[in-house]
């Protein structure tokens, strides 16, 4: 049997902070048993992951509407790391949809304004990362998730980035890149 050069877990549409009580339930339901599932993986034969990629929709509102959506991601996080003996610079994250705290929009006029911008086609997304204030107005939507995504991944990447680029050295002098 050939082994892999590099293999990852990929998870997506945690929602942590959705729903009611019996979603909430399932939720945990669900997520343990994948847990379970992961820590039995040498029973079924399949490589320990190199890495984690938790690709959208971590929490349910950005931490708005439960501050605590983002604690409970981590620990679910660091649990399904340790059991794959990885560490938490071995899980990287994009944000979705519901990453973003859509009630800046409605309380800082200037992101409102932005944000409309970008939406109609009269500004460019390359002009305002490019813009320092713009940038910065952007990112105060994403500010819950950005001080969560700090704790993973690699130490070089920024706080506060919107978008990152990582290299992973693998055998045979090759490297992933991950963006």
């Amino acid at each position: 049997m050939q082994t892999p050069i590099f293999t990852w877990l990929h998870v997506s549409d945690i929602h942590f902070g959705h729903g009611d009580a019996a979603h909430s339930w399932d939720q945990r339901l669900v997520l343990s048993k994948l847990l379970e599932d992961l820590q039995q993986r040498s029973k079924l034969d399949i490589p320990v992951p190199n890495a984690i990629f938790v690709t959208g929709d971590i929490a349910f509102s950005g931490a708005v509407r439960d501050r605590d959506e983002y604690d409970r991601a981590r620990d679910w996080l660091n649990s399904v790391a340790n059991a794959l003996h990885l560490t938490s610079r071995d899980i990287f994250l994009v944000p979705g949809n519901h990453d973003v705290q859509r009630d800046v929009y409605t309380k800082d006029r200037d992101v409102k304004r932005l944000v409309d911008r970008l939406r109609s086609g009269d500004e460019s997304i390359d002009d305002a990362l490019d813009d320092q204030r713009d940038h910065d107005r952007l990112s105060q939507r994403l500010k819950h998730y950005l001080d969560f995504a700090a704790q993973f991944g690699q130490e070089t990447r920024e706080q506060q980035r919107l978008f990152w680029v990582q290299r992973i050295p693998l055998q045979y002098s090759l490297t992933l890149r991950v963006a």
